[in-house]
């Protein structure tokens, strides 16, 4: 089962995705929701190699859609056909199913964006954070600020005697896995989209120091995230 991504702030950043009026005065009931197909919340979280999600827009006027943003394309209208109707007393609702378009977060920094939503003079919005590493589940990521995700780090410690350990990662397309110390070897070099456990072959450690082995899963779309494999003396 995939990780998912604990959102502190979302207390602070939800938005109401639904938007209703009626009254006697005016007799129009209108609606105006947006979710993502990734999670029914009103943040979606996304790992560096996430590069595709599918939104279910509803509406019982026309509407628009956009985000100003360099790293997400996504700009539609309500003109085109739609998928699925809900009659109301005064009207019906109409759901629309939208693609969006993500690119790989291969920068150092956590990225955040929203998607707007616009209909009968109402805006609504849903809220896009694209985490700068990988889903890398064993070890899992420490953060110098877990209420931001910023700074995350992965390293796991192991004894001094000759051993085997592992690296689990649910991966969203192909990556390859690599070391960069010779006294730590890697069952599987390539890694393919989905679950993925990894076997790592640890020499002893007679060196009398500590030492360090960085072990990489570089994505095909170019994202990647480094482990610290940490070998006692």
């Amino acid at each position: 089962m995939m990780k998912k991504i604990t959102l502190l702030m979302c207390a602070v950043l939800c938005t109401m995705l639904t938007m209703n009026s009626c009254s006697e005065s005016d007799p129009n009931y209108h609606t105006l929701g947006i979710t993502s197909r990734l999670t029914d919340g009103p943040i979606v979280g996304l790992y560096a190699d996430q590069t595709d999600d599918t939104l279910m827009l509803r509406s019982t006027d026309p509407w628009v859609a956009d985000t100003q943003c360099s790293w997400m394309l996504f700009t539609q209208t309500g003109t085109q056909k739609d998928e699925e109707k809900f009659d109301y007393v005064y009207g019906s609702e109409k759901v629309f199913l939208r693609p969006v378009s993500i690119e790989p977060n291969t920068t150092d920094a956590v990225r955040r964006t929203a998607v707007l939503l616009k209909a009968n003079g109402h805006t609504i919005s849903l809220l896009y954070l694209q985490l700068n590493h990988l889903n890398v589940v064993e070890p899992a990521a420490v953060y110098t600020d877990a209420s931001t995700y910023v700074g995350a780090s992965f390293s796991k410690k192991v004894g001094a005697a000759a051993q085997t350990t592992t690296v689990s990662a649910v991966l969203y397309a192909d990556a390859t896995i690599s070391s960069d110390q010779e006294w730590l070897a890697i069952e599987q070099t390539s890694l393919a989209k989905g679950d993925n456990t990894v076997t790592l072959t640890i020499g002893q450690n007679t060196t009398g120091a500590e030492r360090k082995a960085n072990v990489t899963l570089l994505s095909s779309t170019g994202a990647k995230t480094t482990v610290t494999i940490v070998q006692e003396k």
